[in-house]
């Protein structure tokens, strides 16, 4: 496209918008930052209590870990147990520390004998 008489014209506008474009867009850096800058005290507030949040996370995983530890012997003997109480309950003769190991000994004897016969029809 040519415009002869008017090309000199056309770039001077052209230069003038991109001048007056250039004011506008560091006037609202400037105001941004001065946001920013007013925002700071809160991102760092922010910063602060997600790092806390983290080591938090960090603390309640290491007891869920340790909870876990401890908790695969309680899974292990409370069938163990429950099954103790309840022979010992049942049985009306066991009274005391010796009803006790007396339900234990037959809930051991019980435990064993179906061990042996699985074993046995595994074979």
């Amino acid at each position: 496209m040519n415009l002869y008489p008017y090309n000199y014209y056309s770039l001077l506008i052209a230069v003038i918008l991109v001048i007056i474009f250039l004011f506008l867009t560091l006037k609202h850096l400037a105001s941004l930052a001065k946001t920013v800058q007013n925002m700071q005290p809160a991102l760092e507030n922010i910063q602060k209590q997600s790092t806390l949040l983290q080591i938090k996370q960090e603390v309640l995983h290491e007891k869920k870990q340790e909870s876990h530890k401890n908790d695969k012997y309680f899974k292990v003997l409370l069938p163990l147990l429950a099954a103790i109480y309840t022979t010992y309950r049942d049985d009306d003769e066991c009274h005391g520390i010796k009803g006790y190991k007396k339900a234990c000994k037959t809930v051991f004897q019980k435990k064993n004998t179906s061990l042996s016969k699985i074993f046995s029809q595994m074979r």
